[in-house]
């Protein structure tokens, strides 16, 4: 069918505040439907159960963090492209160690912000187009 299937994105952040304000500001800046989470295991169970366009995730969640939810994500037949954002911090004794959000890339996060640039961040990379649904492949043709 023709029919334009909007944009499917996931947001984990255990402040539901800000997770509503990604939400937001998501679907004011492009056509999209957003499922918020307030912590990783549902957004694993989420990412599992159906297909997302875009995982949008803190860092410093608990339990499972945002790390651990990068690597879980990556795991899926067609992962999301992932964003990941943190308010600081770092890895290592002394916080020496790369930071969060250099780790996020290291481990496949596609774009990792600044936890107050992330709305403005948002609105950019939709903007862009960088956050569109990726086209469905035709029935049998293969990329590459």
């Amino acid at each position: 069918s023709s029919r334009e299937v909007p944009t499917r994105i996931l947001v984990c952040d255990d402040d539901a505040l800000m997770g509503r304000v990604i939400g937001d500001t998501l679907v004011s800046a492009f056509p999209c439907e957003v499922t918020t989470t307030r912590n990783a295991f549902d957004a694993v169970s989420n990412l599992k159960r159906g297909s997302y366009d875009v995982l949008v995730t803190d860092i410093l969640i608990p339990r499972m963090d945002g790390i651990e939810l990068i690597l879980e994500a990556k795991k899926i037949d067609s992962p999301p492209k992932i964003i990941a954002y943190s308010g600081g911090g770092a890895l290592g004794r002394f916080k020496k160690g790369p930071s969060f959000l250099e780790v996020a890339t290291m481990l496949g996060a596609d774009w990792a912000f600044p936890r107050q640039d992330i709305t403005t961040a948002l609105i950019d990379l939709a903007v862009r187009g960088c956050l569109a649904r990726i086209p469905e492949k035709q029935d049998g043709v293969r990329p590459g």
